[in-house]
């Protein structure tokens, strides 16, 4: 793994966790309710918010509908994917040339 990956994926959940915590406070119910809601006991929730372990899009839903909340997730560039989908997208050399002569054929040899 490279160390943007891990970097994407640490601040991920990062921000779960704070959305979570969050969500607790706003939500004005308590931890052992939420466990009590989401069938889990207090102590994962306890690892969930100090951790990060184990989430997953199910346990996030779960855990934010518990709640009174609804997970949305969003997608934003960043320069690394930016790039990488660009390379991706690229011709490999000649393939144009092969593309145009592939039409001359299939159309009679005119444009």
């Amino acid at each position: 793994m490279t160390r943007d990956r891990i970097y994407e994926e640490e601040r991920l959940l990062l921000h779960a966790q704070e959305a979570l915590a969050e969500a607790l406070e706003r939500g004005g119910t308590t931890r052992a309710k939420v466990a009590t809601l989401c069938e889990t006991g207090p102590s994962y929730l306890t690892r969930v918010l100090s951790s990060g372990q184990n989430l997953t899009l199910r346990s996030l839903a779960a855990l934010a509908w518990a709640c009174g909340y609804r997970l949305r997730l969003s997608l934003e560039p960043i320069g690394l994917v930016s790039d990488i989908a660009k390379q991706s997208t690229q011709e490999r050399p000649g393939a144009r040339e092969q593309r145009e002569s592939r039409a001359r054929k299939e159309g009679g040899g005119s444009k």
